[in-house]
Formats: C-alpha cells, sequence, structure tokens
C-alpha cells in the first residue's frame, strides 16, 4: 500500500492536503492530483468510526495525506464526495486499500501531525478484509455516478500548455467573460489572416480566401494535397459553425472549454502556414460572405 520507489524516509515526506471536515476540499485535492497528471501509485483509505481520510502514494515515492473531509454510512455530502473520489481514483487504475486507524492518529491528522511513530503504525496495519470501498460508492451514489466514465465528471482545467501564446491573454478571462473571449478570440483571428494575406474579406469569406480556395495565399508546405485541403476545411468550417453564430447572437450557444481550443486550434494550424509565391494566387473574387 505504502512502497515507495525510493530509498528516502517516507515520514519526512508527508505532506497534507484538503481542510479536515470540508467533504468539497478533500474532494478537490483528490482531483487536482488526478486532473495535473500525477502518477498516483496507490491510494489507503484511512478509516475510524465513519470518518475517512486518504493517503495518496505519487510520483517517485511522496504520501499525500486527503485530510479527513469524508464520511459513510448516511445519504450526503461527504459519503457523495468519497464515492466520487473513490470512483475517479478507480477510473484513473489506481490501487485502493483500506486500514483502520484510531482516534488520536485521526486527530493528528486533522492537525497536520502525525508523529513518526502514527506513519510507522499505520504503515504495519493489515488491510481491511474483505474489501469494503465499493460499498462507499454504492451506498452514496448508487447507479447514478458511473465510475467507468468518472474522469469525464471532473471539472474543466485549462490546458495552458497547450495554448497558442496569441490566445494566453483571453484564455486567462475565459472562466468570468466566457463570451467576450471567445468573441474577441475570433475577431483576432481574423484580424491575422487579413494582415498576412492583405484580404478586405471577412468571416468565412475570409477564411476560404486565405486557406482552401485553389491556389489560397495560405498553405502547408510539404504536406499532401488532401490534408492542405483537410486543414483549410478545418478552419473554414470551425469559423463558421462557431464565430458566425457568436458574431450575430447576443446569447450564442457554446461548448464550454471545448470552443475555446477548437478555436486555438484555429490559431495553431495558422501559425504553421506559410505563404504561397504572389504568382501562384487565386484571383480575389468581388463579394464578401
Amino acid at each position: 500500500m505504502f512502497s515507495s520507489s525510493n530509498d528516502r524516509d517516507p515520514f519526512s515526506q508527508l505532506q497534507y492536503c484538503g481542510l479536515p471536515g470540508i467533504s468539497r476540499s478533500c474532494l478537490k485535492a483528490v482531483q487536482r492530483f488526478v486532473q495535473f497528471g500525477d502518477h498516483i501509485q496507490s491510494a489507503t483509505i484511512l478509516t475510524h468510526d465513519g470518518t475517512h481520510a486518504l493517503a495518496l502514494v505519487v510520483n517517485e515515492g511522496e504520501t499525500i495525506i486527503i485530510k479527513n473531509g469524508f464520511s459513510s454510512g448516511y445519504r450526503g455530502e461527504g459519503p457523495s464526495c468519497l464515492a466520487k473520489a473513490l470512483a475517479t481514483l478507480e477510473a484513473y487504475r489506481v490501487e485502493i486499500d483500506e486500514i483502520a486507524i484510531s482516534r488520536p492518529q485521526m486527530a493528528r491528522i486533522e492537525g497536520s501531525a502525525l508523529s513518526q511513530s502514527d506513519w510507522q503504525t499505520i504503515q504495519s496495519t493489515e488491510p481491511i478484509r474483505p474489501m469494503r470501498w465499493h460499498d462507499y460508492i454504492y451506498d452514496a451514489v448508487g447507479e447514478r455516478f458511473d465510475r467507468q466514465s468518472a474522469l469525464l465528471h471532473l471539472p474543466e482545467v485549462m490546458p495552458w500548455s497547450a495554448l497558442d501564446p496569441r490566445l494566453v491573454d483571453l484564455a486567462m478571462k475565459y472562466r468570468s467573460q466566457p463570451d467576450e473571449a471567445l468573441s474577441k478570440g475570433f475577431r483576432r483571428f481574423e484580424d491575422i489572416v487579413r494582415t498576412r494575406t492583405g484580404s478586405k474579406e471577412i468571416g468565412s469569406r475570409l477564411i476560404s480566401q486565405s486557406f482552401v480556395q485553389e491556389a489560397s495565399p495560405l498553405t502547408w508546405e510539404d504536406l499532401d494535397p488532401a490534408e492542405v485541403k483537410g486543414r483549410g476545411q478545418i478552419l473554414s468550417g470551425t469559423f463558421m459553425a462557431f464565430r458566425n453564430p457568436r458574431a450575430h447572437q447576443e446569447h450564442a450557444p457554446h461548448l464550454g472549454l471545448s470552443e475555446l481550443l477548437a478555436l486555438n486550434l484555429l490559431y495553431l494550424l495558422e501559425a504553421k502556414a506559410t505563404e504561397r509565391p504572389a504568382e501562384e494566387h487565386a484571383s480575389d473574387e468581388p463579394g464578401r460572405g
């Protein structure tokens, strides 16, 4: 349960997360480790009289104590958060077990004050058999929480490292002002394309003229023609599907973070595009779209 891949003193590596008695805080602590991509080697439920904490062994052997904000034995916030935390860990393919600890040990977890003796005792305690932690999920939420898709219930997290640098400032305001961030993001993209091509067009006509039409001013070198066409259609189709409704409706529906990531893809594809030699350009046609 508490095996480590290094030879450091495991007690010296104990860390505490979550707030005691605050179920949502403890659930979010578990979710952060999953969402950040930490390798969670194992999870051990630390149980005393219907109150639960968690010990996670992550990465190179760090032990994270998620404080005693979880509970079981009734329907409520504490059991529900425990069920969601366990279902998430199970979906993340984490080995889960459970041991019983004493009341004083639970109190010292609450105070971030486990002693070395406490930790040695916890490490040597035999796990509870038969396993019962699956019951914590079923008893709290029954069939209402799909353990197979538990990861899909995690909160949306901005994938900063995947963003085009030109979108970062808008991504920072996305949570509080999603419509403004998305609308400005599409307008900015149009400005970038117009600057590169010298076109006076707007909207989907601009994108089609710049990337889709035969001998368009922007293209991708060293790609098969079918791939070039496919990339152009992604740009044009995404623009028409998301930018056009947003430009013409006060409250345009959107797909949350997925729409921002679709916009981000436009920026990434444009950044890879190169200018076609001027003599190869298709002649401009009048009209706007």
